[in-house]
């Protein structure tokens, strides 16, 4: 129940958004799930449907045990960063409400959570960032922390 790596974090951290979003975002949306842009994946938005974009920024990383002088034991690193869904929704009046839907949904997959292999959700909070040309973002945004050991 540990990380080896920020991979194997990244990839929990995307499972456990994956898995709510894909449960309960249709059941707000008309029973569409709103289609996820990816880091790293091609992407062309929608031009008049509900989408969001999912991200990781890791952060500050701490080492916080030490090994044996003599190579035994085992040193700990708390690794500290952000997670953010940044959702998106065609700027009229039904869809901000929309939009306020689906960051509860997205709040939901991390908002008091800790997954099996100790990542930590903290501070999960939702940003109205307002109109942009014809789309209204909202941000949901969530610290995190684990520890990786090596």
């Amino acid at each position: 129940m540990t990380l080896a790596n920020f991979r194997e974090a990244k990839a929990e951290m995307v499972a456990a958004f994956n898995t709510v979003w894909l449960a309960s975002a249709g059941a707000v949306n008309g029973g569409v799930v709103p289609s996820v842009h990816w880091e790293g994946s091609p992407f062309s938005p929608p031009k008049d449907a509900a989408w969001a974009r999912f991200s990781i920024r890791h952060g500050l990383s701490e080492q916080a045990t030490l090994a044996g002088a003599d190579g035994t034991g085992t040193r700990r690193f708390e690794k500290f960063g952000i997670v953010q869904v940044q959702i998106f929704t065609p700027l009229t009046t039904r869809n901000l409400i929309l939009a306020e839907e689906l960051a509860d949904v997205a709040k939901s997959a991390f908002e008091g959570i800790s997954t099996a292999n100790g990542i930590w959700f903290q501070g999960t909070r939702i940003l109205e960032v307002g109109a942009d040309d014809s789309w209204f973002q909202t941000n949901v945004i969530a610290n995190f922390r684990y520890d990786e050991f090596a």
